[in-house]
């Protein structure tokens, strides 16, 4: 909330700038005592779900944290699908490396998972367009693996505050990644690993912490 505020003060000042500097002072010592809490994590699946649930078509979407998908989530339901979400927690180091060793697939880009056959699409290593995913989804493998990266190469290379960046990637995901979408209709959706601000003065957001935001990550189902 107080990024929103913060962003919208910086073209229509709507709240004293003080007030938003005090939400956001509030905010941060709140999220800070959360991330010490033994209860953080309360409630999220481990990966033996993530293990049972892969099937079908599974889009990866590198850098997703929960707070993102939540508004992308608004976008998905306009277009009428039907959208279940679960929070699973992703063991540390919180990376796409890590996120890949286990669920079994490693660097491979085809293979097996607890029996099932997958093959992977790397959307921004291969410059993927319909006629390669639609490649994909004739193929015969049980998993089909469509990775998109479009966030994680924006959160690594930003300066942005969070919410502007957000808009930014809301924006390239209604363009962009939302088309290809509804080609498919029905999917899996996950994320690899979350971020957090950087402790590096050279990078504004990193991963590979323990914090929420980069352990606590949506498992979704989505039918249309």
């Amino acid at each position: 909330m107080h990024q929103r505020l913060k962003y919208d003060n910086a073209t229509s000042s709507t709240v004293d700038d003080d007030i938003v500097a005090q939400i956001e002072a509030a905010y941060s010592a709140i999220e800070k005592e959360y991330n010490k809490s033994s209860e953080k994590f309360a409630g999220a699946k481990d990966e033996r779900y993530l293990m049972e649930e892969l099937a079908s078509t599974v889009i990866i979407f590198d850098g997703l944290r929960y707070d993102l998908w939540m508004m992308l989530k608004e976008i998905m339901q306009s277009e009428g699908w039907t959208i279940k979400d679960t929070p699973y927690l992703l063991p540390m180091p919180t990376t796409t490396s890590n996120f890949r060793q286990v669920i079994g697939i490693g660097e491979d880009r085809s293979g097996h998972i607890k029996g099932k056959s997958f093959a992977l699409l790397k959307w921004a290593e291969k410059d993927a367009g319909r006629k390669a995913i639609k490649q994909l989804l004739k193929g015969d493998a049980d998993i089909k693996l469509l990775h998109f990266n479009f966030i994680d190469s924006k959160m690594h290379a930003t300066t942005l505050d969070l919410y502007p960046l957000y808009v930014i990637i809301k924006e390239e995901f209604t363009t962009g990644i939302l088309p290809l979408l509804r080609d498919i209709r029905s999917f899996i959706i996950v994320s690899d690993h979350g971020f957090a601000r950087s402790k590096n003065i050279k990078e504004r957001y990193s991963h590979g912490g323990d914090s929420s935001w980069e352990r606590v990550l949506p498992f979704v189902q989505v039918t249309g």
